[in-house]
């Protein structure tokens, strides 16, 4: 009786010693798998970044290779000595374009810019209206200094909206502001989002009836 007793309790001692290994080889398993799903985490969400898409809804911006200040640049090269009061990213027969306008003491201009290729599409002149000339309309001169990305505008855009797609960013100046107003669609609806260039401070949501 205690061959057989010494016997089954050595079994037993290696059964469990055997149910330890597995069981630390699992544990190893799963964390090697929480790593490899974090990580596929992290690309998918980096792929979704890239290609405009977030949580609430999209940006849409597939396709736009240019960054702003690379759009600010080229029209800066064209018209140095204006100071430019207006930019906007929209889409024009499925392409987007940066469209840039600038003044200086006498005249108007209106450069449009390709987000995909940097290409100038449009650089068009024209003189400013009397009351506009010798330095007036320079007052309305956007501050571009430490402006936020686009896509941390559209992020806040999209979270004010509550969903939805967006279609257009506009860069104005009021008083001593620059600011984004970001159209988002939904359902056939819009919805303008006024948000601080430089702070990220949500100015004004107004929708469309």
């Amino acid at each position: 009786m205690k061959k057989i007793t010494l016997f089954l309790t050595a079994a037993g001692l290696l059964t469990l010693a055997g149910c330890s290994a597995n069981q630390t080889n699992l544990d190893s398993t799963g964390t090697n798998s929480n790593t490899n799903t974090s990580s596929q985490s992290a690309t998918t969400s980096n792929s979704s970044s890239a290609s405009g898409t977030t949580a609430s809804g999209t940006t849409n911006l597939e396709g736009v290779t240019i960054s702003l200040e690379e759009a600010i640049q080229a029209y800066q090269e064209l018209h140095p000595d204006t100071d430019i009061t207006n930019i906007e990213l929209d889409t024009t027969l499925g392409s987007y374009y940066y469209t840039v306008e600038g003044v200086d003491d006498t005249n108007e201009y209106d450069v449009k810019i390709s987000a995909t290729d940097g290409t100038v599409a449009e650089d068009r002149t024209e003189t400013l209206d009397r009351d506009e000339q010798n330095g007036v309309a320079r007052e309305e001169a956007l501050n571009l200094d430490n402006l936020l990305p686009i896509s941390a505008i559209s992020d806040t855009a999209l979270a004010e909206a509550g969903s939805g797609t967006i279609t257009e960013w506009n860069l104005e100046k009021e008083l001593s502001t620059t600011y984004w107003e970001v159209t988002v669609e939904i359902n056939n609806r819009e919805t303008s989002v006024s948000i601080d260039a430089q702070t990220g401070d949500v100015l004004e949501v107004d929708v469309d009836d």
